[in-house]
């Protein structure tokens, strides 16, 4: 089986599009692991979600 990756930088807090990453995951077939490489805060949001729910993942 292929290992496959799915690589995501500048959430700056927007856990909206999070959600929206997972869902699309989702829907691909197989095994994919969901790294997140940076700028997951930014100034204009409140962070505090979106860093809770990568602490905590929904499994």
């Amino acid at each position: 089986m292929i290992e496959r990756w799915a690589l995501v930088s500048c959430l700056k807090g927007d856990l909206d599009t999070y959600e929206l990453i997972q869902k699309d995951l989702k829907k691909t077939p197989g095994n994919i692991t969901l790294f997140v490489l940076g700028d997951m805060i930014g100034p204009e949001k409140n962070c505090n979600r979106l860093l809770h729910r990568l602490i905590n993942p929904k499994s």
